[in-house]
């Protein structure tokens, strides 16, 4: 049964990493349509999305248990703000074919999780995450030699996604509530967005039946990914879960040098190798943080039974 469950984790998890890991080829497929009103139907529907889930799921204690406490209001304000501002640098990427760049940011975000809960949260680490994380500042740093080429959109991705995280930890409201309660937070500056964009450049929704239907479908492209990585996540282990992660920005790298034809310089090819490095650090300190527990609960059970 265990192991029926730990499978289906792992086939949830794969998946959710494997639709975000191709979801460059999605926002390409929305040209000409611009990142601001990608983002405005992408909160709208989302917003949709997600209400049908809670009503055919309801969560314990709902929404007015969240309006009543103040500081996990204020929270979610501060994620929701995060959220989009991680989703338009995002887009805004891809859209100006640096999807290499959203490759870079997703890479650093484990290592970013790792200095916010030291910074925030007064977590310790070893020496070997220390090492980690001098060795993706060492990459940043290399990467400052082509000033015209810094990677400013990938770094803001992994800044506001690993904040986003860090908020969503101290705010602790379960996933899809959480996230409808942000697009319930956005939903106003979609609408000034969408406003905005009809009074200038025009909206690019309802231009033809395809494109429209494209946008349309944001709301599922958004949150069934973290539906399938919510089920995976209850059924797999931490060190999993680590390694899995990374399928995503993998994807990135290998739709931005195959598919796409990004140029890859040598400078960025020394930097990225500097961030595999602290990546295969980051995995291997997870893998050692879940067998120590293990271990001195089979020296116990050892003990007891001499």
């Amino acid at each position: 049964m265990l192991e029926n469950e730990q499978d289906r984790g792992v086939i949830c998890a794969v998946s959710a990493f494997l639709l975000w890991g191709f979801l460059p080829i999605y926002w390409k497929t929305l040209a000409p349509t611009t990142a601001l009103e990608v983002i405005a139907h992408r909160i709208v529907w989302s917003f949709v999305f997600t209400w049908a889930i809670l009503l055919w799921q309801p969560p314990a204690g709902g929404w007015r248990s969240i309006l009543q406490e103040r500081q996990r209001l204020i929270g979610l304000i501060f994620s929701a703000l995060l959220l989009v501002g991680n989703w338009l640098s995002y887009v805004v990427a891809v859209q100006q074919d640096r999807v290499l760049e959203v490759s870079l940011g997703y890479f650093i975000v484990p290592l970013l999780n790792i200095l916010f809960g030291f910074l925030f949260l007064h977590e310790r680490f070893s020496s070997w995450q220390w090492l980690a994380i001098g060795l993706t500042a060492l990459a940043l740093i290399n990467l400052m030699r082509q000033a015209e080429q810094f990677p400013w959109l990938g770094l803001i991705i992994a800044l506001t996604f690993a904040g986003y995280g860090l908020m969503r930890k101290v705010i602790q409201v379960q996933g899809m509530l959480g996230l409808w309660m942000e697009m319930v937070i956005l939903m106003p500056l979609s609408f000034i967005l969408l406003w905005y964009l009809s009074q200038s450049d025009g909206l690019y929704f309802g231009s033809s039946w395809d494109l429209s239907l494209l946008l349309a479908t944001t709301g599922v492209i958004t949150s069934l990914p973290l539906l399938l990585f919510a089920a995976g996540a209850r059924r797999l282990p931490l060190a999993t879960l680590g390694l899995l992660q990374f399928i995503a920005p993998t994807c990135f790298f290998l739709l931005g040098i195959f598919l796409y034809e990004e140029p890859f310089s040598q400078i960025q090819a020394i930097s990225f190798g500097l961030i595999w490095i602290a990546v295969v650090i980051y995995l291997s300190q997870i893998q050692r943080q879940t067998r120590l527990p293990q271990e001195n609960k089979a020296q116990t059970v050892h003990r007891e039974s001499v």
